[in-house]
């Protein structure tokens, strides 16, 4: 289980099973034997798409923008309040559902200016580079307004010049109070942004704890996780 309003890190070794725990939540995955409950309502045979209208949002470790759209598109494409498949499609809507796209193109710069990418909105998200359009995929999710995010590597791949945009990003989201699970294979990021740590291995949680009981556990980080990577 999540602990709600606090970020919770799913840490371990390659293999442990973290992305399949998000693809079972998320319903890429439908689990042969157990039950997933999200807000005490049991969701294990719902679609992906059913799971989305009750809060459940995730981003994945590839970066899945559409590049020859521009950033604020993309964005407004993540909001469910928008009627009809997309922005094509709404170009051919009434004028009060193209109002309503006016309104959302609205939100999705506010949700720029969040992550500091305002001044990008009419750029060809292909433009961006790679840390920006992982920006512009948390600033899709948020669009959504999801009761808890899933995020899937959101630092894997990003230069030093972008990471401590991302990191700080991060901190906000935690300290606005959201349900946040995360997979992230850089412990000082860890220790930066979670509040917990959900320690896997061979598919199953073996430890949950405070984010400094986990990572101060030498032999736990030194057996699975290896030397180096944590400071202090």
């Amino acid at each position: 289980s999540a602990e709600a309003h606090a970020v919770t890190a799913l840490i371990g070794p390659n293999g442990a099973g973290k992305t399949t725990l998000f693809n079972l939540i998320t319903g890429q995955i439908v689990p042969g034997t157990g039950l997933v409950r999200f807000n005490g309502v049991e969701i294990t045979r719902f679609t992906p798409q059913a799971r989305v209208h009750l809060g459940v949002g995730r981003t994945f470790q590839d970066v899945r923008l559409f590049h020859n759209m521009s950033v604020a598109e993309n964005i407004i494409l993540g909001m469910q309040r928008l009627r009809g498949e997309g922005l094509a499609e709404a170009l051919f809507l009434p004028w009060a559902v193209r109002g309503e796209l006016r309104r959302a193109y609205r939100r999705a710069t506010e949700l720029l200016e969040r992550v500091g990418l305002v001044r990008f909105a009419d750029e060809l998200a292909g433009n961006l580079s790679y840390g920006q359009q992982k920006l512009v995929a948390i600033a899709r999710l948020l669009a959504a307004e999801p009761e808890i995010l899933l995020l899937d590597e959101p630092t894997s791949g990003v230069d030093p010049r972008m990471l401590s945009e991302l990191v700080a990003f991060l901190e906000k989201l935690r300290d606005s109070g959201r349900t946040v699970l995360l997979i992230e294979h850089n412990l000082d990021i860890v220790r930066l942004v979670a509040t917990q740590c959900a320690f896997m291995e061979s598919g199953r949680v073996l430890r949950v704890g405070s984010t400094e009981d986990i990572l101060s556990d030498s032999e736990l980080v030194n057996k699975y996780l290896g030397l180096g990577t944590v400071n202090g």
